[in-house]
Protein backbone atom coordinates (compact mmCIF):
# COMPACT_ATOMS: atom_id res chain seq x y z
CA UNK A 1 0.00 0.00 0.00
CA UNK A 2 1.35 3.43 -0.98
CA UNK A 3 -0.12 6.67 0.45
CA UNK A 4 0.83 10.31 -0.69
CA UNK A 5 0.66 12.94 1.40
CA UNK A 6 0.58 16.32 0.10
CA UNK A 7 4.03 18.40 0.42
CA UNK A 8 1.58 20.91 2.66
CA UNK A 9 1.03 18.32 5.55
CA UNK A 10 5.05 17.27 5.81
CA UNK A 11 7.17 19.39 7.71
CA UNK A 12 9.35 21.96 5.88
CA UNK A 13 12.85 20.45 6.86
CA UNK A 14 13.51 17.01 5.24
CA UNK A 15 12.55 13.99 6.84
CA UNK A 16 15.13 12.03 8.83
CA UNK A 17 14.46 8.06 8.67
CA UNK A 18 13.11 7.49 11.80
CA UNK A 19 10.36 10.46 11.36
CA UNK A 20 9.97 9.07 8.05
CA UNK A 21 9.10 5.46 9.94
CA UNK A 22 6.86 7.19 12.88
CA UNK A 23 5.11 8.82 9.71
CA UNK A 24 4.32 5.43 7.54
CA UNK A 25 3.73 3.68 11.04
CA UNK A 26 0.98 6.34 11.78
CA UNK A 27 -0.89 6.59 8.43
CA UNK A 28 -0.57 2.61 8.61
CA UNK A 29 -1.74 2.22 11.41
CA UNK A 30 -4.88 4.61 11.37
CA UNK A 31 -5.72 3.24 7.80
CA UNK A 32 -5.55 -0.64 9.02
CA UNK A 33 -7.69 0.63 12.39
CA UNK A 34 -10.85 2.01 9.99
CA UNK A 35 -10.40 -1.28 7.93
CA UNK A 36 -11.54 -3.19 10.84
CA UNK A 37 -13.84 -0.15 11.87
CA UNK A 38 -15.44 -1.07 8.41
CA UNK A 39 -15.59 -4.86 9.02
CA UNK A 40 -13.08 -5.10 5.96
CA UNK A 41 -9.76 -6.60 8.59
CA UNK A 42 -10.70 -9.16 11.16
CA UNK A 43 -8.34 -8.89 14.83
CA UNK A 44 -6.10 -11.14 13.27
CA UNK A 45 -5.58 -9.29 10.02
CA UNK A 46 -5.15 -6.03 11.59
CA UNK A 47 -2.30 -7.53 14.24
CA UNK A 48 -0.74 -9.79 10.82
CA UNK A 49 -0.70 -6.17 9.07
CA UNK A 50 0.61 -3.88 11.89
CA UNK A 51 3.08 -7.05 12.66
CA UNK A 52 1.29 -7.21 16.87
CA UNK A 53 0.53 -10.12 18.55
CA UNK A 54 -2.60 -10.77 20.06
CA UNK A 55 -2.79 -8.66 23.09
CA UNK A 56 -0.57 -5.58 21.39
CA UNK A 57 -3.63 -5.60 19.27
CA UNK A 58 -5.77 -4.94 21.91
CA UNK A 59 -3.89 -2.47 22.97
CA UNK A 60 -3.82 -0.25 19.74
CA UNK A 61 -7.69 -0.79 19.45
CA UNK A 62 -8.37 0.06 23.09
CA UNK A 63 -5.89 3.28 22.97
CA UNK A 64 -7.61 4.39 19.86
CA UNK A 65 -11.19 3.71 21.14
CA UNK A 66 -12.82 1.11 18.91
CA UNK A 67 -14.69 -1.49 20.25
CA UNK A 68 -14.12 -4.91 19.96
CA UNK A 69 -16.27 -7.00 17.61
CA UNK A 70 -16.92 -10.40 17.71
CA UNK A 71 -14.27 -12.56 17.48
CA UNK A 72 -14.94 -15.33 14.29
CA UNK A 73 -14.91 -18.77 15.48
CA UNK A 74 -11.07 -19.48 13.05
CA UNK A 75 -9.79 -16.62 15.20
CA UNK A 76 -11.11 -18.18 18.36
CA UNK A 77 -9.65 -21.61 16.97
CA UNK A 78 -6.12 -20.03 16.32
CA UNK A 79 -6.02 -18.42 19.58
CA UNK A 80 -6.56 -21.42 21.28
CA UNK A 81 -4.28 -23.59 19.25
CA UNK A 82 -1.72 -20.47 20.31
CA UNK A 83 -2.19 -21.04 23.95
CA UNK A 84 -1.91 -24.99 23.41
CA UNK A 85 1.07 -24.38 21.78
Amino acid sequence: MTITLPESLLPTDELDAASRHRLDRVVREAAAIELFRQGRLTHRKLGELLGLDRFETDALLQQHGVDEQSLTADEVHADRATVDA
